[in-house]
């Protein structure tokens, strides 16, 4: 693992393209979720893989911040509240970038956006007070989503949201190592005195691997993913294309699977990935817990994601 001031440097600006590139009506478990697709390959039964499309409607959604930093998928979210604390590593021709991210976003689901056809897109947001996450207080940043509407991209802000990251100029250090199979604490400060805070729970790291063998032209291409195993529960795998000239990343499928260490992609699903040219696949494993707090008037309905996830990066070969 190559860790120069050089290599972070770089690997972090091509991940940073790819992780901010996805939060604003499907997550992995608080939505009804899609159908699973069916593919003609009976390995996917036998390793119990449940196989879905990621992305119902890619003529009408753009993701624009980051899957692979939020572990959730959808063009737009639909409570009030999202609390986000993940653990990222991210990997490339055997390098390896560290990340942390802390997110809080909180939504006025009375300020529906909605585009030119009356089709909700998101809310705007509302104004909260001061967030912390380990007693570091959040920067509060312009929160950006982007749409199709009538064919063209709409680009907007739609308020702010809370925000930490340790490649953040102002907090260099604070976060680098996430507290994995341990605890962060987030709390936030309104006015008048009013506060709420919780320590939420944090999963153990998940380290995947990735095998790449014979070619999409031969059609021989197999790929086996490993991990470290917990032997109970599931982990949910993300399977994406990255565009190097667009620096765009899109995700087409979501698999859920046993936390058991090993999966193999079926052919059928990577037959159907309409990858092109210097196009990279993108795998990213995510072992999560998912917290919902009740009856509380702060957060109101709400969800607390807390995740580690490994983004791996990979030129499938001719």
């Amino acid at each position: 693992m190559i860790k120069t001031n050089y290599n972070f440097y770089y690997m972090n600006i091509i991940f940073r393209n790819i992780v901010f590139i996805t939060i604003a009506v499907l997550t992995f478990s608080c939505n009804k979720p899609l159908p699973t697709e069916l593919l003609d390959d009976t390995l996917s039964e036998e390793q119990n893989l449940q196989i879905e499309s990621a992305s119902p409607e890619p003529s009408t959604y753009i993701y624009a911040n980051g899957y692979d930093t939020t572990g959730i998928l959808q063009p737009f979210f639909d409570k009030s509240t999202l609390i986000n604390v993940s653990g990222i590593r991210n990997t490339f021709n055997n390098q390896t970038v560290f990340m942390a991210n802390y997110s809080a976003d909180f939504y006025d689901t009375n300020l529906a956006i909605k585009n030119m056809h009356g089709r909700l897109v998101g809310f705007r947001t509302r104004m909260m007070g001061t967030v912390k996450f380990n007693n570091i207080t959040a920067d509060k940043i312009p929160l950006r989503i982007r749409y199709m509407d009538n064919g063209k991209m709409i680009d907007t802000t739609i308020g702010f949201h809370f925000v930490l990251r340790n490649n953040n100029m102002m907090h260099p250090n604070d976060i680098l190592n996430f507290p994995y199979n341990s605890f962060v604490n987030f709390r936030i400060d309104v006015q008048q005195g009013n506060h709420f805070q919780y320590n939420i729970p944090t999963p153990p790291e998940i380290i995947g691997h990735l095998k790449v063998e014979g070619t999409r032209a031969k059609k021989n291409l197999k790929i086996e993913i490993s991990w470290n195993a917990l032997r109970s529960g599931k982990i949910n795998m993300v399977v994406g294309i990255f565009d190097p000239i667009t620096q765009n990343v899109f995700p087409y499928y979501k698999i859920t699977a046993a936390d058991n260490g090993n999966a193999v992609l079926p052919l059928s699903l990577l037959e159907k990935l309409p990858i092109q040219g210097q196009q990279q696949l993108v795998i990213t494993l995510i072992r999560k817990i998912e917290i919902e707090i009740q009856n509380n008037q702060l957060l109101k309905d709400n969800l607390i994601v807390s995740q580690s996830i490994h983004n791996i990066k990979v030129q499938l070969p001719n």
